[in-house]
This record gives structure tokens, sequence and C-alpha cells, in this order.
């Protein structure tokens, strides 16, 4: 199932609208938007803190954007993944 399902579906059980979740991670709604397409890729903090609201294991979410055209970075402070189609263009 895509992310976008994913998150449909778990902000619809939780009964939690985009607005509402985009407000609890501390985020636009136009960005969350933006990673439920895959318009955008999430800090590795962001992908933890977006599967504890919504109750779904982390890796789910992880797997949706690790593709090959994804890479997980991590340097000494944070990870974050990182999408290799926007950086060769």
């Amino acid at each position: 199932m895509e992310v976008i399902k994913i998150l449909r579906e778990f902000r619809r059980i939780n009964n939690i609208s985009q607005k509402e979740l985009a407000k609890k991670l501390k985020i636009s709604r136009s960005h969350l938007s933006e990673l439920e397409h895959k318009a955008s890729t999430p800090s590795y903090n962001l992908l933890i803190r977006i599967s504890n609201i919504l109750e779904i294991c982390p890796l789910k979410l992880l797997e949706y954007y690790s593709s090959e055209d994804i890479n997980f970075n991590c340097c000494k402070y944070r990870c974050y993944l990182t999408n290799n189609k926007k950086n060769k263009e």
C-alpha cells in the first residue's frame, strides 16, 4: 500500500485531518501533502514523528521512501532521506 493511502487511512482511523496532522507535526499542510505525494522526502525525525502520531510502524513509511531514487543519508546529528532524481536535475 502506498504511503498516501497509508497516511490517509491512518488519519481516518485516528479521526485526524491533514491540517490537524500537519499542526501536530509542526509542518505546513502543503508540506504534508508533498510528503503524501512523494514530492518531498521527510527527515528521519519527521518520519518517526508521523509514525508516533498515527501509531504506524516507521518501517512501513521507510519502505515507501526507500526506492532506487531515494537514499537514506546520515550525518553526525541527523538522518535524511534524499531524492536522487531532484539532485540530478
